[in-house]
């Protein structure tokens, strides 16, 4: 018998799994990434209190943003 061939009588589901850890499934086209950034300490500290979800919304705003005072610039 194979290691761990009874295991999905046991285990509970992924949902489960996660909601025991504080975390919640990714959504349909959401993707997890380590991704290393630089800024100031504190401006981290603040980004990094942030959960998971604020921290997407942040990169969308600000390349939002971005994408704003470029096309300002190119004017």
């Amino acid at each position: 018998m194979p290691k761990g061939e009874h295991l999905h009588r046991v285990r509970p589901s992924k949902e489960k799994r996660l909601a025991a850890l504080g975390w919640q499934p990714l959504e349909a086209g959401e993707v997890s990434l380590h991704i290393r950034v630089r800024a100031n300490k504190a401006v981290i500290d603040r980004f990094a209190a942030l959960s998971a979800k604020e921290r997407g919304r942040v990169v969308e705003l600000g390349l939002e943003a971005l994408e704003v005072e470029h096309a300002q610039a190119d004017q």
